[in-house]
């Protein structure tokens, strides 16, 4: 089962993208970020924040991280979204740094469980979401968009 208290990132788009998006969720996500991120954000809470992100000791990257704090963001915690314009082997050794920091993999489906479970959206609607990930054709993206807004 899920762990709520924890907090939980993953590669958060799609491999072959020129943008790559890792996110995080939980009561650790903005101090994680903080430590990886220069500058660091000087507000605690939301904003946009142009900078770079370390990577390994001397190696960084340009990045925006996206700062949603709770109980406004889409899993209704402290999210975190890294963008960084890399490839997926520099996405993979951030997750891989996130994760040996004591971060926990998100499983399948796991930010919009968080967002279910703590009220963001309903049944419907977290099915709609893998609906839309799992669509191969626009035709399903289509469909599962109208479920998602309740049509």
């Amino acid at each position: 089962m899920y762990q709520l208290g924890d907090t939980i990132t993953q590669i958060s788009s799609a491999p072959s993208g020129c943008r790559l998006i890792i996110r995080l969720s939980g009561p650790d996500a903005f101090k994680t970020v903080r430590k990886i991120f220069t500058p660091p954000p000087k507000k605690p809470k939301g904003g946009i924040y142009s900078g770079q992100i370390i990577i390994d000791g001397e190696f960084m990257v340009d990045s925006l991280v996206y700062l949603f704090p709770s109980p406004h963001s889409y899993t209704g915690q402290d999210v975190a979204e890294i963008h960084l314009s890399a490839n997926q082997p520099v996405g993979e050794a951030l997750l891989n740094k996130l994760l040996s920091s004591g971060i926990r993999a998100a499983g399948p489906g796991e930010f919009t469980a968080r967002s279910y479970l703590n009220g963001k959206i309903d049944l419907t609607q977290a099915e709609a979401v893998n609906s839309i990930i799992v669509s191969s054709n626009k035709f399903q993206i289509d469909a599962s968009e109208k479920l998602l807004k309740g049509s």
